[in-house]
């Protein structure tokens, strides 16, 4: 009888093991996935065009002549972006994600971003 005892406990250590190896994949898939579906970072279209997004809901549009600074807000699919400047045109896009890449649609047609590698 102690001997059936040892080999249920025995039994026991390979089925933890193997829930709490499935539990940290659960938790590290969750965290990539969840890095890629964000504004937060640096994303381009071309290498040219970059739009950066930061924490508190500020941001910069990056272009080789200048950095335009802005605030921007999101609301269900939609991304609104306010730039300080009033000489630039603010902008409205209804955005989404697809495989890991930032997709804005507006007026002015859809672009697909590519989220660049922190440096």
């Amino acid at each position: 009888m102690e001997e059936n005892k040892k080999t249920v406990k025995i039994k026991k250590k390979p089925l933890i093991i193997v829930i709490t190896l499935v539990a940290i994949l659960i938790v590290l898939v969750i965290l990539l996935f969840a890095n890629r579906n964000t504004l937060k970072g640096r994303w381009t279209t071309d290498n040219v065009t970059v739009y950066e997004f930061k924490s508190g809901n500020t941001g910069s549009l990056i272009l080789p002549l200048g950095e335009y600074k802005f605030t921007y807000k999101t609301n269900k699919n939609k991304l609104y972006i306010d730039f300080e400047n009033e000489k630039s045109e603010d902008s409205e896009y209804e955005y989404h994600f697809d495989h890991g890449k930032l997709i804005l649609k507006g007026t002015n047609g859809t672009f697909t971003f590519e989220k660049q590698k922190a440096k």
